[in-house]
């Protein structure tokens, strides 16, 4: 493996048992485009499988003809949020990085996505930037699967933004080591997901600043077994659980469940009514059932559960 090095541009990603998909991530950044030299841009991989630790061989084959310097760390413990916090400790510490770009290990990114990123990081000088995602259906997808509202992320107008909310492609400046203090992904989160908005909600109020770039463009990896609608609302119920366990947990006010248990019966009640009614519109019966599973999701965080995605 390449010995570590100082580099400008530090490109990392967090990986558990994900071996196609991080080799296809790591293709995709050995064809950018970019006036970056190569010799100031490094990968690193943060490895999560702490038993079979399969990416670390992975990575060891293919540094020896990567582009740019590649190395794998193993996380010191299981979770997102350790994987995230390895890369940030090495890229800022050991490589000593003017920037860390992360991308999840079910991602590729266009041949330019890294040029444009830094473009923009250059223009606003913002502590976290986003990019354009945009979903890659594997297989032959059913004609509903690729029109369902939760494959698609909401692109913004690029430059300075108010807020971003996922680590899926983003660019993150030195400076968010010191604005935010150790541990910087909140480790209450690393198997249920949800620490990259609690993330950024702290970076915000430590005075961090957003951009976005919509010219870059990450693509999203779903694979048949994602495609499903059992797959869809579970995830609606997971992303809605998450949101609160976060809301919960910064959230002092002491009439703040009473108030949740009232907006649940409310939503909860309206989507009965439409699912009832309007049963026979498809596009209406999907956003009904949407809102129940993600009121299901809000529940079950209110009565303490959590569903451990990425256990």
């Amino acid at each position: 493996m390449s010995s570590e090095r100082k580099a400008d541009i530090v490109i990392g990603i967090p990986t558990y048992r994900r071996l196609d998909g991080l080799q296809r991530c790591l293709n995709s950044i050995s064809e950018q485009v970019t006036s970056i030299p190569d010799n100031q841009i490094s990968v690193i991989v943060a490895e999560n499988d702490l038993d079979n630790q399969e990416a670390m061989a992975l990575v060891a084959k293919m540094s020896a003809d990567c582009r740019f310097a590649l190395r794998c760390y193993l996380s010191p413990a299981r979770g997102i949020s350790q994987a995230r916090n390895t890369l940030l400790d090495h890229g800022f510490g050991t490589h000593q990085a003017r920037a860390l770009a992360m991308i999840d290990d079910d991602q590729w990114i266009a041949p330019d996505w890294l040029e444009k990123m830094y473009q923009v990081f250059m223009n606003t000088h913002a502590d976290a930037i986003g990019c354009r995602v945009v979903p890659d259906f594997m297989g032959v997808p059913h004609s509903w699967v690729q029109e369902l509202k939760v494959f698609h992320r909401r692109p913004l107008a690029s430059g300075h933004v108010k807020f971003i909310n996922a680590t899926c492609g983003i660019l993150l400046s030195s400076r968010i080591m010191t604005l935010m203090p150790e541990p910087r992904f909140d480790e209450a989160y690393s198997f249920t997901g949800g620490g990259d908005t609690e993330f950024f909600m702290r970076l915000n109020l430590a005075g961090g600043r957003f951009g976005f770039c919509a010219e870059a463009v990450a693509h999203e990896c779903y694979p048949a077994e994602r495609q499903t609608l059992k797959w869809v609302r579970r995830r609606h119920e997971r992303l809605a659980m998450t949101n609160m366990l976060i809301r919960i947990r910064t959230n002092k006010s002491p009439w703040f469940h009473a108030k949740q248990v009232i907006s649940i019966f409310l939503a909860s009640l309206r989507g009965l009514i439409i699912l009832s009614l309007l049963f026979w519109l498809p596009k209406r019966r999907e956003d009904a059932l949407r809102t129940l599973f993600k009121m299901r999701g809000k529940v079950k965080a209110l009565f303490g559960k959590e569903f451990e995605y990425y256990r």
